[in-house]
């Protein structure tokens, strides 16, 4: 149990990944494919944006 909140740490980390659009986290690969991509050649013209690789945790317009 969190002294915090008195919620226990299990249940409030799937109920947030619940929440993502995927339903879970993302993996560890799957952001390490996103970073090995914007810092290859690929990703030149590439500006101006702010990739998320979140599963849609974060939500955008």
């Amino acid at each position: 149990m969190s002294r915090a909140t008195g919620a226990d740490p299990s249940t409030v980390t799937a109920d947030a990944a619940k929440a993502t659009v995927t339903g879970r986290f993302s993996q560890a690969a799957e952001v390490a494919g996103a970073v090995l991509f914007l810092a290859g050649a690929g990703a030149a013209n590439t500006v101006g944006t702010d990739p998320r690789v979140d599963g849609g945790f974060v939500p955008t317009r």
